[in-house]
């Protein structure tokens, strides 16, 4: 099993903002994802993406950008709460386009959250996702929100 560890950044764009990644150098710009890597892109892809905006699958995506652009969260736990509902959201959602021809490192098992910390404005959350075939990748999330 391996461990590897990826940075998810909060760029300010007018708003709500954007959501952007930043990857190791290991996983360049352009370079062909597999296994537990490609699944690592998919979960990223989809807890960013706003239900909604992907115009022929309407159900694609999670509304975590919303919610923490629009509502009025001001702890830690808050922001824990909708990280969650999120993450339930797209685990379904990525597990129900699953067709089972995938090789099970790049199938979803689970997505946990191991640990969140409060700084300044921002929430660093780590989330742990799971393949079905054991293998793992830890994500820092950083989520700029308004205390």
């Amino acid at each position: 099993m391996s461990t590897r560890t990826l940075s998810l950044l909060q760029r300010e764009s007018g708003g709500g903002g954007t959501l952007v990644q930043s990857l190791s150098p290991k996983y360049r710009s352009g370079a062909y994802a597999a296994g537990i890597a490609k699944l690592l892109q998919n979960v990223i892809a989809e807890l960013m993406t706003r239900r909604g905006s992907v115009r022929f699958d309407p159900g694609y995506g999670c509304d975590l950008v919303d919610q923490i652009g629009v509502t009025n969260i001001s702890s830690l736990s808050e922001v824990g709460h909708v990280l969650h509902v999120a993450i339930l959201d797209i685990s379904e959602n990525i597990q129900a386009r699953m067709i089972g021809n995938e090789p099970l490192e790049e199938l979803l098992e689970k997505i946990v959250i191991e640990h969140m910390q409060q700084e300044y404005d921002r929430v660093i959350a780590v989330l742990r996702i799971h393949s079905r075939a054991g293998e793992k990748v830890s994500y820092h999330l950083s989520i700029k929100f308004h205390p």
